[in-house]
């Protein structure tokens, strides 16, 4: 009986090298997922894919964790992140310069992380609503 080799679909593709000729410039796609459920599993499957689009398929990908637990970070770094440049101060901080915000975190992979800040928090549910 011959041997059998068990590959996945597609994985003749990884074998193959690219020239330069090959790629062509797509435009950036944005992918999001939302529920306001808990335990739905947008943490995981954003981390899954984001492995899968920038490992496996060479795409560049930026994760941007908009969650306030900040936990997307936790599964794409193995230590622990401590810089207040987060999601959120980005978003509500005037003329940033969002490069300062970016954590290489593998080979394509980017990274915004994101974590509970109380007093962010707090200065967000002051501001005037108009």
């Amino acid at each position: 009986m011959p041997e059998q080799i068990f590959a996945p679909v597609g994985a003749e593709l990884f074998q193959q090298k690219r020239s330069g000729a090959q790629l062509k410039k797509e435009p950036a796609r944005v992918i999001a997922f939302v529920n306001q459920k808990g335990g739905a599993g947008k943490t995981t499957i954003t981390q899954n894919l984001a492995v899968c689009f920038g490992l496996y398929h060479d795409k560049r990908v930026l994760c941007v964790d908009l969650d306030p637990q900040g936990n997307l970070g936790q599964g794409l770094v193995p230590d622990p992140i401590d810089t207040p440049k987060t999601a959120d101060r980005l978003l509500v901080v005037p003329k940033v310069n969002i490069h300062e915000y970016i954590i290489k975190v593998r080979p394509n992979i980017d990274l915004i992380h994101n974590r509970f800040q109380k007093e962010l928090r707090e200065a967000v549910d002051r501001l005037p609503l108009y």
